[in-house]
Formats: structure tokens, C-alpha cells, sequence
């Protein structure tokens, strides 16, 4: 990066800006800078009406509140402005492991996560490929510090299973965004998923048996929600997922459309699997279709009816509703 700047990115690096800043932003800065909702300052809306807003924390701030975690809804944004850090090198990479060792592997993960320092950000990941005979479990790494640090911070993951393969090593933050940057073009996709307040060993048991030869092709990825993410008041965003621990979604993967029913359904059954340890509904940047009626449960009753009278003043005739639509009736 030619300024040694950024703000936070998402986890899959060509996710466009505008969706993932609206809708949260989870990504490898989640622990040090927070979402990339976090870092947004301040954002110009042209509404429904034809007039240009300017949203920020000291100019139309219900409006900037809004956008922050329910943007769609209120208008085209068509300028954001960011908070920007300084980033510099770090360790970073994929560890690849058997299927066979995916549950230990997830566990000791979940373990390290729990009391990992702001600058240590992994997630974990089970697949089997769509387009290749291939499975196994992932951990990315991401230690913003001197790359030598990074291996004793993930030292816990080194003295488990070993890897088939260990892509660790020093790079920019650019380059971090590229391991997840493409995803393969001509595949079918179906997400499903939810904020967890715990990963009990029951639901990681779970996330490996759905990938024995019987079961659809994709992944289930592990996101944790914590450090700056979790010091920011549940209030002071419209985002619903504060009071989460991790973030659960399964990524149903496929190429023959007479898998589609199958594969839809394998993808529901996890989340609703997951339900006895969610926290309200899920990751909205993540759902594959719209929520509906569900979408008071996804944010919760307060933050929906305030969102809704901010959507009955900026756009009262429901112009914008091609997106996880919250009503203005």
C-alpha cells in the first residue's frame, strides 16, 4: 500500500464497498479498528425525493445512525468517507488441515480466539470444494505486528494437528485481501447463517459431519466478533450483532441446478440448527435472500421501529425496497 493506510475491508476481498459498509463489514481489522461500518464518517445520500443529504454524526444523524447497518433502505449513497490506520506489515496466510483433525483444529481455534489480543485475527473454516474432490479445515491468520510475533500468538494452533499445507508469511494488508478476494465464477450459491452468543462442541461436531460424501459441497465459516467491534455501544449503530461472540454462515456451493432444492435446504438446516446459540437472527450482508417478515427478529423490536420511522422520512413511498426492505408501513 503506497501510504501504509486502510480501513477495514471485508472478509472476501472483492466484496463491493457500498454493501459491505452498509450492511456491517466484518473483516480481518474487526479486532484492531472494528467494522467497516465503524470506521465510515460520514456519507452523501441522494433520496428518493431528488434531494442530496449530507449523513454524519453532527449533520442529519438519525440518518447516518440508519445507514450504518440498514443502509439500502434510505437512499443511493454515493459517497462514503473513511477512517483511516495505519497498517503495516504482518503475518498473515492460510493453515490447511485434514478433515479428519477438523474438529480439534476448530476447537483449539475457538480457544485461541478467546482470549486473543486485538491485533490476532483468524477464522476458521470447514469445506469440501465444489469443483474439485477436495475437503479439509482452514484457519486464516492475520497478526497486525512484527510477523516473528505472530508465530507465538498462534503458537497453540502450531502444537495441534499438523497442516497438509502452511501459507503463512509476511505481507501487506492488500495482499491479505486477496487470499479470499475471488470467488469461482459459474457456481451456484446459497448462505445461510447467525450470530452465535457461544460455539458449543456440538455445533462444531455438527459443521463437520456436513461435509461426509453425502452431504452438498461449500463451507461454513467462522468468524469471531470481538475486540473494537465489541467496544462499540449495541446503540450506537444500527447494526444488530454486538452482543454476538462469533458469527456462524454456511456457504452452500454447487454447479448442477438439480442439486438447487437439496442444497438450499442442507445450507437452512445448519442455521437452524444453530438457533439454540444465536443472538436474534444473522449477518445480514449474508443472507441469500430476502428476510421478510423476519427482519424485526434480525434487528430486534427498538432498532426496527426507529428504522422504520427513518424510512417513513427519507423514503415514505418504499422506492428503495429492492434489498432486506424495512417497510415504511
Amino acid at each position: 500500500m503506497r501510504h501504509g493506510l486502510a480501513t477495514p475491508g471485508g472478509t472476501f476481498g472483492d466484496t463491493g464497498v457500498g454493501g459491505l459498509t452498509l450492511g456491517g463489514g466484518i473483516g480481518h481489522l474487526i479486532g484492531l479498528h472494528g467494522l467497516t461500518l465503524d470506521n465510515l464518517v460520514g456519507a452523501t445520500v441522494v433520496t428518493a425525493g431528488g434531494e442530496v443529504v449530507r449523513a454524519a454524526e453532527d449533520e442529519n444523524a438519525d440518518l447516518f445512525w440508519a445507514l450504518r447497518g440498514a443502509g439500502g433502505n434510505f437512499g443511493a449513497v454515493v459517497d462514503f468517507s473513511f477512517r483511516l490506520h495505519p497498517v503495516g506489515l504482518l503475518l498473515g496466510g492460510l493453515l490447511l488441515y485434514r478433515l479428519a483433525d477438523a474438529a480439534e483444529v476448530v476447537t483449539t481455534w475457538r480457544e485461541l480466539m478467546a482470549g486473543a489480543p486485538d491485533n490476532l485475527a483468524c477464522f476458521a473454516g470447514v469445506m469440501r470444494s465444489a469443483l474439485r474432490d477436495e475437503e479439509g479445515v482452514f484457519i486464516s491468520v492475520a497478526y497486525f505486528g512484527d510477523p516473528a510475533d505472530g508465530y507465538e500468538a498462534i503458537q497453540v494452533l502450531m502444537d495441534g494437528p499438523a497442516p497438509v499445507a502452511d501459507g503463512l508469511r509476511p505481507m501487506y494488508y492488500a495482499e491479505l485481501q486477496e487470499i479470499f478476494g475471488r470467488m469461482p465464477f459459474g457456481l451456484r450459491n446459497y448462505w445461510s447463517g447467525r450470530f452465535l452468543r457461544e460455539l458449543p462442541d456440538e455445533l462444531i461436531e455438527l459443521a463437520v459431519a456436513q461435509f461426509d460424501p453425502e452431504h452438498v459441497r461449500g463451507s461454513i465459516l467462522f468468524e469471531p466478533f470481538y475486540g473494537a467491534a465489541k467496544r462499540v455501544s449495541p446503540e450506537a449503530t444500527a447494526f444488530a450483532g454486538r452482543e454476538a461472540s462469533y458469527n456462524a454462515t454456511f456457504i452452500s456451493s454447487w454447479t448442477d441446478p438439480g442439486d438447487d432444492e437439496r442444497s438450499i435446504a442442507v445450507a437452512r438446516s445448519f442455521s437452524a440448527a444453530a438457533a439454540p446459540w444465536a443472538i436474534g437472527g444473522g449477518y445480514i450482508n449474508y443472507a441469500s435472500e430476502s428476510v421478510g417478515d423476519g427482519l424485526e427478529t434480525e434487528y430486534g423490536a427498538q432498532r426496527f421501529a426507529r428504522l422504520r420511522e427513518i424510512k417513513r422520512r427519507y423514503d415514505p413511498d418504499n422506492r428503495f425496497r429492492f434489498n432486506h426492505n424495512i417497510s415504511p408501513d
